[in-house]
């Protein structure tokens, strides 16, 4: 799928591959000049949540915005129904807790801050198929799994 001799111009591969130009130069710097005063895996992992609270990792207020709020009955008490998005009118996006990575980290991926540890900032769902089914009709809509 990738032309390795047009390496790294080939457009498949600057899609699948983190690329510099993907973060604003102050970042870039600050990343480049850790990794060479050899910081270690955990301080770049602190830095990079720093610089990730920067970048808007969910555009259009969606986290706040664009979630299903309706509250679940259960024995006497509620719940808030998480992990599912409703960012269109017929579709629900879902994202199960557990497929929350990703292979390939795409440059121009908008869901990157399902995939990054930053549990604050990810939609995750622990749902079973029926709730997921009956909310899926309630809606009369699509359901967008993204897998």
């Amino acid at each position: 799928m990738i032309n390795w001799s047009e390496v790294p111009e080939y457009r498949i591969f600057q899609l699948n591959f983190p690329q510099p130009s993907i973060l604003p130069y102050k970042y870039l710097e600050q990343i480049m000049e850790a990794k060479r005063q050899g910081e270690r895996r955990q301080e770049m992992r602190v830095l990079a949540d720093k610089i990730r609270a920067q970048v808007n990792p969910h555009p259009a207020k969606q986290k706040e915005m664009n979630v299903r709020s309706r509250v679940v009955e259960e024995q006497g008490g509620g719940r808030f129904e998480t992990g599912l998005q409703h960012k269109y009118r017929e579709t629900m996006l879902f994202f199960p807790s557990e497929w929350q990575y990703c292979h390939s980290y795409c440059t121009h991926c908008f869901r990157w801050a399902q995939f990054a540890g930053c549990s604050d900032l990810q939609f995750a769902s622990n749902e079973t198929a029926g709730e997921l089914s009956a909310a899926q009709q309630e809606r009369n809509g699509f359901v967008d799994h993204w897998w």
